[in-house]
């Protein structure tokens, strides 16, 4: 069974590391190609995923910055705006 959006904040919130790999563990291909087409490298995607995943775990109320319903387009509004970040502070 997919973990949801709620679930998935327990998880953090808990820091129930365990189950945040099982999260990992069905999401991890979709996380990465999914920052893996807006870059170049597959460093800069590793790098970029991890930042994604820690920005998660130390802060799970970046889940309810978007009110979006479907963990995989809510974790993609995550992962963009980590990716885009460095361009608005440079703005």
């Amino acid at each position: 069974m997919k973990i949801n959006k709620q679930q998935l904040y327990d998880i953090i919130t808990a820091k129930d590391q365990a189950a945040f790999e099982l999260f990992y563990d069905q999401y991890e291909v979709f996380l990465y190609q999914t920052v893996r087409c807006q870059v170049s490298s597959t460093e800069e995607a590793e790098r970029i995923l991890e930042d994604t995943l820690k920005s998660l775990w130390n802060d799970p109320s970046l889940l309810n910055t978007f009110q979006e319903t479907r963990l995989s387009l809510l974790l993609t509004k995550i992962i963009y705006s980590i990716l885009f970040r460095p361009l608005e502070k440079m703005s």
